[in-house]
């Protein structure tokens, strides 16, 4: 038996909470695998555990097996419309209609985050810090390194005096105690149990240095330590996918950094091989930072 139609034949015995689950089920029947137990739990209004209990009524082993199973029957089968018996279901699940799902719930997301007044008054306070700035300091752990490597060399390329900082690499606090005076950092931060993050603030703070984090709308133990927070929305079009962190975050930071460079062009030579030390002879080619008695070695 079809899974929708093991919805429906279950529907009119459920619970008011599960009838919720199940009446959202059916009319979004073709985009559910892309959806997270907790996504779906804020999209419908019910608990993580409703929405696990109700899969386990219909024979599955919780929301994953539920999800893994649906994916499967939706690319090996075409169903017609059925939008009279209560499901949405097209059959079409090709890789383009999948892009476009992703672009829109991005661009929705950026939308409504530029679109916050508080934002808006956080880039152009942002703004004028980066301006005014000896040197700008891009902060990322783990999978916001690259974010930051990238957005250092965004701004490399632009006349800008930038570098990265990857911290989970270790030796971040004796590298940060090189900062110039006069510098700012922009710290990515989506994580809310992080102590290397708040030591970094920390250290920052001690020296001086305005801070400028972008997160997200989560409890964040760093807003008291920034000088500025830009704070991104996780929004989406109806049916779409919840946009994934990192990009959405990359895409509020070259917002950011786009601005800048449009309103002051950078002074310096753009990426000339004095500024390439900054970003690349103190990382090899694996990541890993220098120590700092090889840093002394060559000044």
């Amino acid at each position: 038996m079809k899974i929708i139609q093991k919805i429906r034949n279950s529907f009119e015995q459920l619970s008011p909470s599960k009838k919720k689950v199940a009446s959202y089920f059916l009319n979004h029947y073709s985009t559910l695998y892309l959806d997270t137990v907790m996504g779906l739990s804020e999209k419908i209004g019910v608990s993580d555990t409703t929405i696990i209990n109700f899969c386990s009524d219909l024979g599955f082993y919780g929301y994953s097996d539920f999800k893994q199973m649906l994916k499967e029957e939706l690319l090996t089968e075409s169903a017609p419309q059925d939008e009279a018996a209560g499901g949405s279901f097209d059959g079409t699940l090709d890789v383009l209609s999948r892009f476009k799902a992703c672009a829109d719930s991005i661009t929705a997301s950026l939308n409504t985050t530029i679109a916050d007044p508080e934002n808006r008054a956080a880039v152009s306070e942002a703004v004028e810090l980066l301006k005014a700035a000896g040197k700008i300091y891009f902060i990322g752990f783990y999978n916001k390194a690259a974010l930051a490597k990238s957005e250092a060399l965004f701004l490399l390329y632009r006349g800008y005096e930038a570098e990265a900082i990857y911290p989970d690499l270790g030796d971040y606090i004796d590298h940060l105690l090189w900062a110039k005076e006069g510098s700012v950092a922009v710290v990515y931060d989506m994580a809310l149990y992080s102590t290397g993050l708040t030591e970094i603030c920390s250290v920052l703070k001690e020296k001086h240095i305005p801070i400028i984090l972008i997160t997200d709308m989560g409890p964040c133990p760093r807003l008291s330590l920034a000088d500025v927070a830009i704070h991104c929305h996780f929004d989406s079009p109806e049916n779409g996918p919840r946009p994934d962190e990192d990009v959405l975050c990359h895409a509020v930071s070259r917002f950011l950094l786009t601005t800048l460079c449009d309103l002051y062009p950078g002074k310096i030579p753009a990426y000339n091989e004095a500024l390439r030390e900054g970003i690349f002879t103190r990382f090899n080619p694996y990541g890993a930072i220098e120590t700092s008695s090889n840093r002394l070695d060559r000044i």
